[in-house]
């Protein structure tokens, strides 16, 4: 017999009959802990990403970035912390401020813990 290589290999699923199908629905609609969900539901959904960031719990989003080499090679010459360095550079060319809402927000919970001297 002669084998298929596994990139033009078919994947064969067999699907679920009509009674299989609706028993398989009885069982969701029954689950308590997975409701389906309803038009309101989609209407608020958003992608895992954009939900993550809304929430603040992600300091840093990781990304591929291409740059020029001549680039890369001066962050890092310029040693440990290059990357944070970056970060800066890349906020003052967009006109942000020096730092994220969220270190600034640390900052101040950290002034309002020290006691006045």
């Amino acid at each position: 017999m002669k084998r298929k290589s596994s990139k033009t290999a078919l994947v064969r699923m067999k699907l679920p009959t009509r009674r299989e199908d609706a028993a398989i629905r009885r069982g969701t609609r029954a689950d308590a802990d997975n409701p389906e969900w309803t038009p309101a539901d989609f209407r608020r959904a958003m992608p895992f990403m954009d939900a993550v960031i809304a929430s603040g719990t992600l300091r840093k989003i990781p990304v591929l970035l291409r740059v020029d080499p001549d680039v890369l090679a001066r962050f890092r010459a310029s040693g440990p912390g290059w990357q944070t360095r970056m970060n800066a550079a890349l906020r003052k060319a967009a006109g942000l401020p020096r730092e994220s809402p969220r270190a600034a927000a640390r900052k101040a919970s950290r002034k309002r813990r020290t006691p006045a001297a």
